[in-house]
């Protein structure tokens, strides 16, 4: 990536609001990952302390300042920006380089595909998976509801996964592989759609490993 722009993002200013911040020491972690050598981040905000805070977070973390300017003349201004200069508000615009590069953990990365597991199921034990928690790592995983179709034998499991402190909610499905199979399939649902991070991967290993007959697991 050769540049990222961000445009007049919430300050969240209260300190209890303080962890809902786009801009912290993470955030440049990872421009000095994704950015090429010399790339650029610039940001534009109506919030002095914010810009001034960026800049030096931004110093303290190995970036070069290459400008920061006042109500600057941008070429393409968004609608917001338009309003405030319209009313007399301040504008700052921030200008950032990356000097060096740094080697990250990336929560998404590698396969993409979302994986699905094949089971010999014990279907009394499904109900036993509400309120369920499963902790590897920094994954974790907790099953917060476990639905039974009308229609057939396949069950909606809803499931919140957390990599660390980034957390998603999601359904899972069950269901035989015929009908009257001992053989189940479990995947994520069609109409789910979160990041495949390692946690929303491994849930549904867990949960097949949990539902699992004793023999399936003795091999």
């Amino acid at each position: 990536v050769e540049k990222v722009i961000m445009n007049f993002p919430i300050p969240w200013d209260k300190k209890s609001h303080e962890r809902r911040r786009v801009i912290v020491p993470e955030f440049f972690e990872t421009l000095s990952n994704v950015l090429v050598d010399g790339g650029t981040f610039e940001l534009a905000t109506d919030v002095e302390w914010y810009a001034k805070q960026t800049m030096e977070t931004a110093k303290e973390m190995g970036f070069e300042i290459v400008e920061f300017l006042e109500n600057p003349d941008r070429e393409i201004k968004t609608r917001y920006e338009q309003k405030w200069i319209k009313y007399g508000r301040n504008i700052y615009s921030l200008v950032i380089r990356k000097v060096k590069h740094t080697e990250i953990e990336r929560l998404i990365g590698g396969r993409h595909e979302m994986p699905h597991a094949r089971s010999v199921v014990v279907e009394e034990k499904i109900p036993l998976l509400h309120n369920k928690v499963f902790k590897e790592g920094k994954k974790v995983v907790v099953v917060k509801g476990v639905y039974k179709s009308t229609a057939n034998d396949a069950y909606l499991i809803k499931v919140i996964s957390t990599d660390d402190e980034f957390q998603q909610h999601y359904y899972l499905v069950a269901y035989p592989e015929e009908p009257g199979s001992r053989e189940w399939i479990i995947k994520l649902d069609s109409a789910s759609n979160p990041y495949r991070t390692p946690a929303v991967k491994w849930s549904v290993s867990v949960l097949a490993d949990f539902l699992s007959s004793e023999e399936e697991q003795g091999k």
